[in-house]
């Protein structure tokens, strides 16, 4: 999209500058296209953020992509360490052993045959059409 924008754009709507960019190299690349020696970008509009173009909005722009950049990579961490961590918990070797595993399989398998059961007794019990004399 980037590369379009001379031919096809003159502007960029967005919600949050944060959407734009996936990473700091776009970002520089949009804060690059937005300086008024290039001008490939004349504008842009967030409903968010108020935005001119000059140099304390490209300023403000920068420190917007840097802080989306820093909370995606500290969110992809923390999700990266709780999976490691509920892999940890759940490895035989912190305490769970096969038995319970299987003992756990063989729970879920029952309640889901319950399930079952309750749901076909209902589907009978809403094909009983009364008629008046019944009530």
């Amino acid at each position: 999209m980037l590369s379009e924008f001379p031919k096809r754009y003159d502007g960029l709507l967005a919600y949050h500058p944060d959407r734009i960019a996936r990473n700091m190299r776009d970002a520089g690349v949009i804060i690059d296209m937005l300086n008024p020696d290039n001008a490939l970008i004349k504008n842009m509009a967030f409903p968010t953020v108020q935005y001119a173009n000059d140099s304390s909005g490209r300023l403000t722009l920068a420190v917007l992509f840097s802080l989306a950049t820093q909370f995606s990579e500290h969110l992809s961490e923390m999700v990266k360490r709780g999976v490691d961590t509920n892999l940890d918990k759940h490895s035989p070797a912190y305490g769970t052993n096969e038995q319970d595993l299987l003992d756990l399989q063989n729970e879920i398998i029952d309640l889901d045959t319950e399930v079952n059961k309750i749901t076909a007794k209902l589907t009978n019990v809403s094909k009983i059409k009364l008629t008046k004399d019944e009530f």
